[in-house]
């Protein structure tokens, strides 16, 4: 069934509308008489499309909606125009970074995410023909556009060329940021392996004073070992006291109220080797080892 619309006197004004889903809706809205004002965030772009454009029902505006400033400036040069009949919000904004960390100039994702879209996209991304990206990708990339490539710009390729996308709802998404953001993250986070008779307690023995389960915490040593616990460290403990001790040095750091995630019991009583593997998503270095002088708690400066 074919359906006649004609828009003739109507005034559209459509967001996003440079590329992708937005210029294919602005494509329409001029074929069938409308008026349009349609709106990209790249300034050179917009002036650009408007030298072009020979057709007076088309008027384009630069709108960035994630600044402030964009938006007022936006605002002021809509009010020249008499009336909007249709409005089309199909503008999307990419602020690349955890969605726990936008910042007060970037609030209007929250209080206006009704107004620009009722979802965001959490990045994850299927094609069903791994070729027919890699052909999308050159494209955009012949297009040397400035700046970072994203997923996204390639889509917008591919809808321009009639490929179809249908959204699938997430649920339960741990947003990490962008790459940077998890290395970042993953610095600020250690694991971190204490020895406990000589690091933690005054060095102890099963046969002499002062005993296992007896001898002293030394404040400083533990002091520092909660705080690196309550800052989202993990703290792994180990000893060379025999596995038939454990339930005695749990009792005792128990009344110490030493903080920790793991114990392991019976190490070695000798030379001890961390080995960690290292990559681009695991930078150099990955492991440090520190020799600290038995009771001196000298290893607190030498922590980073």
């Amino acid at each position: 069934m074919s359906v006649n619309i004609d828009l003739s006197g109507k005034t559209a004004l459509i967001t996003g509308a440079t590329r992708g889903i937005g210029k294919a809706i602005a494509d329409n809205f001029i074929e069938v008489g409308a008026k349009v004002i349609l709106t990209g965030t790249k300034q050179n772009e917009i002036d650009n499309l408007n030298s072009e454009n020979k057709n007076q029902a088309v008027k384009w505006l630069m709108a960035d909606f994630s600044t402030f400033d964009s938006i007022e400036s936006f605002i002021n040069e809509l009010i020249f125009f008499k009336s909007i009949d249709i409005c089309i919000n199909n503008a999307g904004i990419n602020i690349i970074k955890p969605l726990s960390e936008i910042s007060n100039q970037e609030y209007i994702l929250r209080t206006s995410l009704d107004i620009i879209s009722n979802y965001f996209s959490c990045g994850g991304y299927f094609f069903s023909n791994a070729l027919e990206y890699i052909k999308n990708f050159h494209k955009y990339e012949e297009m040397q556009i400035a700046g970072e490539f994203f997923i996204s710009n390639v889509i917008d390729i591919m809808i321009d060329d009639n490929h179809v996308f249908h959204p699938k709802e997430c649920t339960n998404l741990k947003d990490w940021g962008t790459f940077e953001d998890w290395i970042n993250y993953k610095k600020s986070k250690s694991c971190y392996f204490f020895d406990i008779d000589g690091v933690i307690y005054e060095n102890g023995s099963e046969f002499w004073e002062p005993k296992w389960g007896e001898n002293k915490v030394l404040l400083s040593a533990k002091n520092k070992i909660n705080e690196l616990f309550n800052s989202g460290n993990q703290i792994i403990l180990t000893t060379s006291r025999p596995e038939k001790f454990r339930n005695i040095t749990i009792q005792q750091l128990k009344k110490d109220q030493v903080q920790y995630h793991q114990l392991v019991m019976g190490v070695f009583h000798g030379t001890r080797y961390l080995i960690n593997d290292y990559s681009n998503s695991n930078p150099y270095p990955v492991a440090k080892s520190i020799n600290t002088k038995r009771n001196s708690c000298d290893f607190i400066k030498m922590i980073d």
